[in-house]
């Protein structure tokens, strides 16, 4: 298992990416193993109960992962809210006030 600042994070930008248009939900999850801390990244539907953990990565403290997995998962939001206009929010007809929701 890599340590977490050798993470290929395009590819897993890509994976959330994939997640999140498959309309499921990722979370992360911190465990002290051993002597280490493993950082797992778990994704699940609304619909099922069934997880599926995708990525995980060591580290020498929960903090440490804990402020990474933040990090990661704003600059993920962020950009994926940026190239949002790929997927166009659905227009509300014949109301006077539109309640769209926005991932």
């Amino acid at each position: 298992m890599k340590k977490y600042d050798q993470a290929n994070v395009q590819i897993l930008f890509d994976l959330f990416s994939w997640k999140k248009r498959a309309g499921e939900i990722i979370r992360f999850e911190i465990a002290e193993r051993d002597r280490y801390w493993v950082i797992s990244f778990i994704s699940y539907s609304m619909s099922s109960s069934h997880e599926h953990l995708f990525a995980s990565f060591t580290g020498d403290s929960h903090d440490e992962l804990y402020n990474w997995a933040l990090t990661l998962l704003t600059d993920f939001t962020l950009t994926y809210d940026r190239n949002a206009t790929s997927f166009p929010a659905p227009v509300a007809e014949n109301t006077e006030v539109s309640n769209q929701a926005f991932l």
